[in-house]
């Protein structure tokens, strides 16, 4: 559209507005300033009482619902949220630093073999061969090898990793006493 039509066309929008507000105001005159239209009322809906037994069970009910909100501590389940990168902090798993807290590194090792050979001590940990005093690709050094369990230290923590201990399960119970948190 050219744009000196423009100018006609709001000018038509403009008579056709005020054509429209005419007629409505006209129609209205006709009518008294105090009526209202009429509504249809909807029906009216009818339900049926439940009976005194489902009553008196509603009632204990309503005195037991906010317990759902809020259920029992020992009751809660965990959840598994390591999928999305979550490392939970366990009580007693870490350690003060200078000036911030250092949290206990995973040491999920899968140790399958201890042995001794003489004076050397050797063992396999995630399907690789160790010695004792060597040190594993994520920064853990193997301190001492036991025929049943391997101490293993990474930044500052120690921990007892035993024999055909499934990988990714701790036990608290595995530290000994004496041994730096």
């Amino acid at each position: 559209m050219k744009r000196k039509y423009f100018s006609i066309l709001c000018v038509l929008i403009v008579l056709v507005s005020l054509a429209a507000v005419a007629v409505r105001f006209s129609v209205g005159l006709g009518k008294k300033g105090n009526e209202r239209p009429i509504i249809p009322l909807k029906p009216v809906v009818t339900v049926e009482l439940p009976d005194s037994q489902t009553i008196r069970e509603m009632e204990r009910l309503e005195a037991v619902m906010p317990e759902f909100g809020r259920p029992l501590r020992a009751e809660r389940l965990s959840v598994d949220l390591k999928l999305f990168g979550y490392q939970p902090v366990r009580k007693g798993t870490y350690a003060a630093g200078e000036k911030n807290i250092l949290l206990r590194p995973d040491m999920n090792y899968s140790l399958t073999l201890a042995f001794w050979a003489g004076a050397k001590r050797f063992c396999v940990i995630d399907g690789k061969f160790y010695q004792e005093g060597m040190y594993l690709p994520d920064g853990g050094s193997i301190l001492t090898i036991e025929p049943s369990r391997v101490r293993v230290r990474k930044h500052g923590f120690t921990e007892w990793i035993p024999v055909g201990r499934p990988e990714g399960s701790r036990n608290n119970n595995e530290r000994q006493s004496g041994e730096k948190m």
